[in-house]
């Protein structure tokens, strides 16, 4: 009989596994384990197991091989020890909370939201820009204009404003030489979008009058143009299809430029039948953004009255809702600063408070009983772990926020990051007073003391510090024979104990 050869995949994986076990028995180690694996697959495979059943068999022993070369490593389960000794120490929540950031850095476009927050505006004269925005009448949230009364605002211009235009955030497939559609944000404007701007294309034109009458044109970014035309410079021209519909591109946007969002890839015009009054109710568009650009020398409050006296002589009713002007720095699709403000603020007293006011079950201090002066690493460490912590989450909250969203969503999100403030809050509060004060390692190792009955004895659980510096004493009743939470330090002698 022709000798059985054992897949490859297996015996690399016995391989690899090996380098876990310590160097001076490693060899022996894998000779062993991949010489069992080619004798069991031989058995196996003689005796006519069919072959989904042999392979589920010998993967059980490469899990066989991984629970032996764990215990090579850490033997007499010591592994359980020194995984709960690295996870309860201070460097690993520190680690924890880099790795986050990293990862939703790598996820985000090197955090584009908070780029688009927090950063300069791409325009020239960008003080001259607002955005119009009408209040919702529910929740006082703030929302788009009617298409209607952006058409009249465009055939009678207000002489406080120099230009107007619309816009509109949605999703498109993009196509292109039969390559398979991909859906991308794509940003629906006005003729006089990129004028009113006043920004270049990096490549081609932006849109005209004119092009209004002919077949769709579309303006693209640079990220897209790299990804999708590996930069080439005919794509002028080109046709692509844009949910199904060809479409000719015209122009190419450089990549620093951005309006409300990074997000957005790509630029089309509206059909003109979005505006036209003969098009049935349930095909029009319900609101529309508008951005205006101040004439030169004008207060907005001035154009936002001169706005809202042509919005309430609009034949299409206007509701008598407030007309508001907003900075375009203020609406670049972030979240509510004040928000923002006030859920960090909520975290940070809540922590300042549980090191002040020596409550039961609340107070940091409580437990410690120490002064800043003597143990200022332990109180060093909650402020730096309270700060990464509420700055991780507050990164989260930007980039889930960032960009043109539903009103009610963007007041949804805002009291969710309120209530996650509070959370995290909570978090370094309890992981604090379940640290010890000297080394800042979690406590570990509970012992159960007394019993629930006896009144002279309550339950009440004790958490030793791995190293030897203290306990802690945590009552489990409420009763007031009952101890209260309590840190004792231990002398040096003890250290002998819990040597590593």
């Amino acid at each position: 009989m022709e000798p059985v050869s054992t897949p490859v995949l297996y015996l690399w994986a016995i391989r690899l596994i090996g380098w876990m076990v310590p160097a001076p028995r490693r060899k022996p180690w894998r000779q062993q384990w991949e010489n069992g694996a080619s004798h069991w697959w031989a058995f196996l495979i003689e005796r006519g197991e069919p072959a989904d059943s042999a392979a589920r068999k010998l993967w059980q022993y490469v899990r066989g091989a991984w629970q032996d070369a764990v215990k090579q490593r850490f033997p007499n389960e010591d592994w359980k020890k020194d995984l709960r000794f690295l996870t309860g120490s201070p460097l690993f929540l520190f680690g924890a909370a880099g790795a986050f950031v990293l990862l939703l850095a790598l996820m985000t476009d090197m955090f584009a939201g908070a780029r688009v927050t927090f950063g300069p505006l791409p325009f020239p004269a960008a003080e001259r820009l607002y955005d119009v925005k009408q209040d919702v009448a529910t929740l006082g949230q703030l929302s788009g204009v009617p298409p209607q009364t952006v058409r009249m605002w465009q055939q009678c211009t207000p002489p406080e404003v120099e230009q107007l235009a619309a816009y509109r955030f949605h999703a498109v497939e993009l196509g292109r030489d039969g390559a398979t559609e991909e859906t991308i944000t794509a940003v629906s404007v006005t003729p006089e979008f990129f004028e009113l701007l006043a920004v270049a294309q990096l490549l081609g034109r932006g849109f005209r009058r004119e092009d209004l009458q002919k077949p769709h044109a579309v303006v693209l970014g640079e990220d897209l143009w790299e990804s999708r035309f590996a930069r080439q410079e005919n794509v002028l021209g080109r046709i692509v299809t844009l949910d199904g519909q060809p479409a000719q591109v015209i122009g190419v946007m450089p990549r620093r430029f951005w309006f409300l969002s990074k997000r957005a890839d790509l630029w089309t015009l509206f059909p003109p039948i979005i505006l036209d009054d003969n098009v049935p109710r349930e095909r029009r568009l319900r609101y529309l953004g508008a951005v205006v650009r101040l004439a030169d020398g004008k207060a907005p409050a001035q154009a936002q009255e001169s706005l809202r006296a042509i919005a309430r002589g609009n034949r299409y009713p206007w509701g008598g809702r407030e007309l508001r002007l907003q900075s375009l720095s203020e609406t670049t699709g972030g979240p509510s600063p004040y928000m923002g403000a006030a859920g960090l603020a909520v975290a940070f007293l809540l922590v300042v408070a549980s090191t002040l006011i020596p409550a039961e079950r609340f107070s940091v201090r409580s437990i410690a009983g120490l002064p800043f002066a003597k143990h200022s690493r332990y109180w060093w460490f909650l402020i730096a772990k309270t700060a990464t912590l509420l700055g991780a989450l507050t990164l989260l909250w930007v980039e889930l926020v960032h960009g043109p969203r539903p009103p009610v969503f963007g007041l949804a999100m805002s009291w969710l990051f309120l209530l996650a403030c509070v959370g995290v809050a909570a978090f370094c509060i309890r992981d604090q007073r379940r640290r010890c004060p000297v080394c800042l390692h979690r406590l570990a190792l509970p012992i159960s003391i007394g019993t629930w009955a006896n009144t002279f004895e309550p339950a009440k659980t004790e958490l030793l510090c791995e190293q030897g510096h203290g306990t802690l004493l945590l009552p489990e009743t409420e009763i007031s024979a009952a101890p209260k939470e309590r840190w004792t330090a231990l002398d040096d002698s003890w250290r002998e104990l819990f040597t590593r």
